[in-house]
């Protein structure tokens, strides 16, 4: 039995139809954003390297380091209680070592 054979059994061609080929490569688009996306934040975050390394800090891992809510954060920022952030104002983020110091620095007088 050939090949042909067998599509003839079920009825139809196995042709890949236009819309069945750019269904595939919109959810290989998809998965791969996805994996940039990932990469994206691994990257500002400093990967898994960051504990090490001076890797980024995000607004929530800031507000989770004080203690504090974002919203206080924010305020915080506003009134420049913090260290100066990196990256662009409405996606803020910070040095590991400048969060580090600051923290420090809050210790050192609650001493």
């Amino acid at each position: 039995m050939s090949a042909r054979d067998h599509d003839d059994d079920l009825g139809r061609d196995h042709r890949p139809t236009i819309t069945s080929l750019l269904c595939v490569l919109v959810d290989g688009v998809h998965a791969m954003n996805a994996n940039l996306v990932a990469l994206r934040e691994a990257i500002e975050r400093g990967g898994a390297a960051s504990k090490t390394k001076d890797g980024l800090i995000t607004p929530r891992e800031f507000a989770e380091i004080l203690a504090v809510d974002v919203r206080t954060l924010r305020r915080m920022r506003s009134a420049g209680e913090l260290p100066k952030n990196v990256g662009a104002a409405k996606r803020p983020k910070w040095r590991r070592s400048d969060v580090e110091a600051f923290v420090a620095k809050l210790k050192a007088r609650r001493s």
